[in-house]
């Protein structure tokens, strides 16, 4: 039997009032790695790293700063060196064995659909948590939760939500089937940690929404840019139904108001 950890990053921001536009739309996206498999996931990472390290440095893989060109990531203006990361990265996003799971939640459509709305972090995290859960039932298997950090206040609230999503019926597993597939303690983690699963979820967030975004005809994906050549490599990465209908819909990829 095979144990998984599951690593969270986001997409956009869940409290945003600009509603109008794509910061309508939050997404948390998951990274699920088979723990016999993440010592292969990491030399294949940090193969990428090494392109920015120094012997005094490994800096955080974060998407808003490569594409910022921040440093290190400024050498990313040579060609060449733009040309050797493009090459691993999306070799890397091709061949690495991970599973992906994403939650797109309509943030005004949630708060103007339900009486009482759900804290929006809070229920995309329980509804992630959800398709995890019933992975992990699937391959008979325990998993952990790693997650980047927030404030200290959202960390504690986060805790809490996670204490509720293991021990009460928040949406549609009950606890004893959590508790049994899921371990009770969750890890933060900070991006100086260097935790390449939640890496990859920062990475991959950004075009997992826009995905999710142009299925439900919400923006429209740009076939001929960078995001659809990463999104090709990740397609079939996104974690499918159990029954043989390969549809990602609800499994990996799920919608919500």
């Amino acid at each position: 039997m095979s144990n998984y950890t599951l690593y969270i990053d986001e997409s956009g921001v869940p409290y945003s009032n600009k509603a109008d536009d794509i910061n309508n739309f939050f997404c948390l996206n998951g990274i699920i790695i088979d723990d016999n498999n993440y010592q292969t996931v990491c030399k294949q990472w940090e193969a990428i790293r090494d392109i920015f390290s120094t012997e005094s440095h490994r800096p955080a893989m974060h998407l808003e700063d490569i594409k910022a060109r921040k440093a290190p990531f400024n050498k990313l203006k040579d060609k060449n060196i733009r040309n050797s990361f493009n090459n691993l990265y999306l070799g890397f996003l091709n061949t690495a064995p991970i599973i992906i799971i994403s939650v797109v939640l309509d943030k005004k459509k949630h708060l103007g659909t339900y009486h009482t709305p759900s804290d929006i972090y809070h229920f995309s995290f329980w509804s992630l948590l959800d398709r995890y859960c019933n992975f992990l039932e699937g391959e008979a298997s325990l998993g952990k939760v790693f997650i980047e950090t927030r404030d200290n206040n959202s960390n504690k609230e986060l805790k809490n939500a996670f204490k509720e999503y293991i021990y009460t019926t928040k949406l549609s597993l009950p606890p004893k089937i959590i508790q049994k597939h899921i371990d009770k303690n969750l890890s933060i983690y900070k991006k100086r940690d260097l935790i390449v699963g939640i890496e990859v979820a920062d990475m991959t967030a950004r075009v997992m929404k826009y995905h999710a975004l142009d299925r439900n005809n919400k923006v429209k994906f740009n076939n001929n840019g960078y995001d659809y050549k990463i999104l090709q490599n990740i397609l079939p990465k996104i974690r499918t139904d159990p029954y043989g209908k390969n549809t990602t819909k609800g499994y990996g990829i799920v919608f919500l108001p």
